[in-house]
């Protein structure tokens, strides 16, 4: 959705107290009351947007540590699998940093 992204962008770039509900709406496309009717208030939303930057690096850490098990790795081969897969999030997900800094 425009808004949890619009969003995402402006809590990582702005901070918590720096972005407002009307400030999401403009840049994600929709009236600046929007927000807060899909999402009830700016914490609300600011917890989506976190679930959505933390659920899919958490299931990606889980599933590399997962796999180095199974193929019997040692500890080095599972914090190796571990420490790959949080560098690949925070390439794919360069927001992840500031938000969870902020």
């Amino acid at each position: 959705m425009a808004v949890l992204g619009t969003a995402e962008r402006l809590f990582a770039d702005h901070g918590y107290e720096g972005t407002s509900l009307e400030a999401i709406g403009q840049p994600a496309g929709v009236s600046r009351g929007t927000p807060g009717s899909f999402y009830g208030s700016k914490e609300a939303l600011y917890r989506a947007v976190l679930a959505s930057v933390l659920t899919p690096e958490t299931e990606l850490l889980i599933e590399a540590h997962a796999k180095a098990m199974v193929a019997r790795g040692g500890p080095e081969e599972v914090l190796d699998a571990i420490v790959n897969a949080f560098v690949d999030v925070l390439i794919a997900q360069p927001s992840f940093v500031w938000l969870v800094e902020r």
